[in-house]
């Protein structure tokens, strides 16, 4: 019998592996072109005073989007400006882990929510999904929700529209083949979102997620104690925290620290009557 023709996804299309005229990525050059084109005709034919509206407004607006990671964990910014953007909810607090899936540190942090009865969200990293795709399809079947973080940890602010659709792309077919889920979510690198990042996430159906508290379990120093000490300085109710589950883009080590503090802050959470929930 013939065989059917290969499926080709998203990801390859991008790449440019298999390119056509129609393809995604040309169609998004030839969208920006002929938007950057419209609006530079728009723009000369402004007054000077007009036009400097414009710029500054433009500013801040690029300024607000480069910035939203680095402002998300700021309490009046991330519950009143950003409550969609960071997971903030009025019904208790989303628990969100990066970098993973890691065979080193994974299975520890499964077993410490599975004892408390907690579902987390997991906002997996393409490689790291082929590396270890037994345990992507555990944190599934556990019933845990899963993100994507991209196929690569780089920062989108120096990558091009064009690679970072490619880079969710990929990571979206390897972590939805592997895991059998569907993706909806995601978190791009270090919390930066780049204009190629909304338009990516706006091609492939993903709504993008970053924080409102954090427990800088990344860092070097970081131990038990001041991860705790982090989230709850920030605040955790009706909010989204971020730990992670791989030390891979961290402090070689520094995943024990979120290990360590994981069942105090279960603990913690319960005492004060906050329920964990989905994103």
């Amino acid at each position: 019998m013939p065989k059917s023709p290969r499926t080709t996804s998203l990801a390859e299309k991008i790449s440019g592996r298999n390119l056509t005229d129609a393809s995604f990525s040309r169609k998004l050059e030839a969208q920006i072109a002929a938007k950057a084109d419209d609006f530079a005709n728009k723009l000369f034919g402004m007054s000077l005073q007009s036009k400097g509206r414009v710029i500054l407004l433009l500013s801040a607006f690029a300024f607000g989007i480069q910035s939203a990671s680095a402002i998300s964990w700021f309490f009046p910014v991330s519950k009143f400006f950003l409550r969609r953007l960071t997971g903030s909810n009025t019904t208790g607090v989303a628990l969100t882990f990066d970098d993973g899936p890691d065979i080193a540190f994974t299975p520890k942090i499964l077993e410490i929510l599975d004892n408390a009865g907690i579902n987390a969200t997991f906002f997996m990293l393409g490689e790291m999904v082929e590396r270890n795709p037994e345990l992507a399809r555990e944190v599934a079947d556990r019933g845990h929700q899963i993100g994507i973080h991209g196929y690569e940890h780089r920062n989108h602010i120096f990558r091009s529209p064009r690679t970072v659709a490619y880079d969710f792309a990929k990571a979206k077919d390897i972590i939805e083949k592997t895991t059998g889920t569907t993706v909806t979510l995601a978190r791009p690198p270090y919390g930066v979102i780049s204009i190629g990042t909304i338009f990516a996430a706006r091609k492939l159906g993903l709504s993008l997620r970053l924080w409102t508290s954090w427990g800088r379990d990344w860092r070097k120093r970081a131990n038990p104690q001041s991860v705790l000490s982090d989230l709850v300085r920030h605040g955790v109710d009706k909010g989204c925290i971020l730990l992670h589950d791989s030390d891979c883009t961290s402090s070689p080590g520094s995943t024990w620290s979120t290990i360590g503090a994981l069942s105090s802050l279960i603990e913690y959470l319960a005492q004060n009557d906050i329920k964990v929930v989905k994103l």
